[in-house]
């Protein structure tokens, strides 16, 4: 039986690999490319089912740690998770950035170039959103 940390945590980690995937998209040129799988978030994704295979399996044939009957999910997801995530970080040669954070911060928006077709602004209400420009004033502000 999975509990909601066994669904939340490993989830939050995927939404960490996804956002990594989308800054690095967006600071990348568009010639490197490298596909789906040359991100973070598929081997998080397929780390994460391995774990959860894993899990069961364990379950399955009674496989118990310290005489402990029931083992936490979270005990085979986390490993499989940062593991495919350190191991995608070296091979990136991004290990450090990782660690710091610095692979997960939005780029300026003088940094970023305009998106295609978008007119170049330098007002302050410009938000750059998923490698995409769009402005406030374009849809008003909220309540």
């Amino acid at each position: 039986m999975l509990g909601l940390g066994d669904v939340v945590i490993p989830g939050l980690l995927l939404c960490l690999a996804r956002r990594a995937d989308i800054i690095a998209a967006s600071t990348r040129s568009p010639k490197g490319g490298g596909g789906a799988c040359a991100g973070y978030f598929v081997p998080c994704a397929a780390a994460y089912a391995l774990g959860l295979s894993l899990a069961f399996l364990a379950n399955t044939v009674h496989f118990t740690i310290f005489d402990v009957a029931g083992q936490p999910a979270l005990f085979y997801l986390v490993p499989c998770m940062l593991g495919a995530m350190v191991w995608r970080a070296h091979r990136r040669h991004e290990f450090a950035a990782m660690w710091d954070g610095v692979a997960l911060e939005i780029p300026e928006l003088a940094d970023m170039p305009p998106a295609p077709g978008a007119v170049a602004s330098s007002t302050p209400e410009r938000r750059p959103c998923c490698g995409t420009e769009f402005s406030v004033s374009e849809y008003g502000r909220l309540p």
